[in-house]
């Protein structure tokens, strides 16, 4: 049950200097932030997400205790993710990933023995504390694998793949499980989670080919009490990332939401039943081409455009889902909506990382999700009671939220050089 998509994690491709072609294509090959794709692909491959409600209930969960279960990651995730974040900087960011995917392939092992709700809850616990690990340790360990030159732009390359990676794995997951719980047969069930499980656990066989970038082994005699205080100075005293922040907030697209209220929407369009899985996976191909291209939009259009578009566009289609209802429409709304919304992390990852000097790199980012963790909670439940009366209508309020944020907080500049030297 240590599915991952939230940690939605980061890491890309490294386009080395002048060398020769086979050397650089090599390189290219075998770099951490290439082996952190794999990663991620490994640790996506969910086969039995298309059943999991269907199998938590072959176990004898009802309704109510399978919705507790994400409260129960959610809770401890938020209470792990600066503690985590604190111990990446201090003993290293390898570490914490090889820790993450740790308790991410145990958590699976248990998920396929699992029978009551206690041992469910107690996986569920493990899920957030694997996420809180990842969250900040991951993207710190691609973005300072880097090399200085133009590392702003690797970055927004670095997280294109991940996504990609990601995206790739849900389509292929998404699909095969399909295939192997055609039946939806509880033997087919203990198959889907087994395979699940092999995934992650050669995911965690691969954290341990990464290498740790050599500037943080100095921070192993930092306490961590300086760590934090100069995390949180960094967030007080630094307004451009305040502002980069405030915007990233604002325009949060609520994935989760979307998915979960997807489902009603189709059926008030009329939508039929083949094509509840059909869109997803077809908004997956878009998504992952989103994700692998965003930084385009960058070298197209500049900073600016390119911030504007990857935050307004997920606002619009909103608005327009809650304008539109019909079968063929909708669909396609749906599609070009899950696709629009891997634009923006690629992008504002490296915005973020710029500003952020490596020695408290995983910790800021920790702070950072954490942040948006507790917004998407809060906010979550006005979408959730408003979805609950009308789904158009907490899209309207989605939308428009959305809209504004990228309207009214957009970036004047974000600098390729902002972040010290110190880093």
């Amino acid at each position: 049950m240590l599915h991952v998509s939230r940690i939605d994690l980061v890491v890309s491709s490294i386009h080395a200097g002048s060398i020769n072609v086979s050397t650089r294509s090599l390189a290219i090959r075998w770099n951490t932030p290439t082996k952190l794709s794999m990663i991620s692909f490994f640790s996506g491959l969910y086969f039995y997400l298309p059943i999991m409600t269907l199998y938590f209930q072959q176990r004898g969960l009802n309704l109510f205790e399978i919705g507790t279960l994400w409260s129960i990651t959610t809770a401890t995730t938020l209470l792990a993710e600066i503690p985590t974040g604190i111990l990446a900087d201090r003993i290293g960011r390898k570490r914490s990933v090889n820790m993450a995917l740790f308790l991410q392939a145990s958590g699976e092992v248990a998920f396929l023995y699992a029978h009551t709700y206690w041992a469910f809850a107690g996986i569920a616990a493990l899920a957030g504390l694997g996420f809180s690990f990842a969250s900040g340790a991951m993207e710190a360990l691609v973005y300072d694998s880097l090399p200085p030159v133009n590392r702003p732009e690797q970055m927004q390359q670095a997280m294109g793949t991940i996504g990609a990676s990601r995206r790739a794995a849900d389509i292929i997951a998404f699909m095969a499980g399909g295939i192997i719980v055609a039946n939806l047969e509880a033997k087919q069930f203990t198959i889907a989670v087994a395979a699940t499980a092999l995934a992650v656990g050669i995911a965690f066989l691969l954290s341990f080919s990464l290498h740790e970038p050599q500037l943080i082994s100095s921070r192993r005699e930092v306490s961590s009490l300086h760590v934090l205080q100069e995390g949180l100075y960094v967030l007080r005293s630094n307004q451009p990332l305040q502002r980069i922040i405030i915007l990233a907030l604002l325009t949060v697209p609520f994935g989760d939401y979307l998915l979960t209220m997807y489902q009603p929407y189709f059926l008030l369009s009329d939508v039929s039943g083949p094509w509840f899985g059909i869109a997803l996976a077809l908004g997956s191909v878009l998504a992952l081409a989103g994700e692998k291209y965003a930084h385009k939009l960058e070298t197209w259009l500049g900073t600016q455009r390119s911030a504007l578009i990857s935050t307004a566009v997920p606002g619009m289609f909103y608005l327009l889902m809650a304008l539109i209802v019909h079968p063929v429409f909708s669909v396609a709304l749906f599609c070009l909506q899950y696709g629009a919304m891997g634009l923006k992390r690629p992008l504002f990852s490296s915005y973020i990382n710029s500003y952020v000097e490596s020695r408290t790199r995983a910790t800021v980012l920790s702070m950072i999700n954490m942040i948006t963790n507790i917004y998407i909670a809060l906010a979550g439940l006005l979408v959730g009671f408003i979805g609950d009366f009308s789904v158009l209508w907490a899209f309207v309020l989605i939308g428009s939220v959305v809209l504004l944020g990228a309207i009214f907080m957009r970036l004047r500049e974000v600098h390729a050089n902002a972040e010290q030297p110190a880093s």
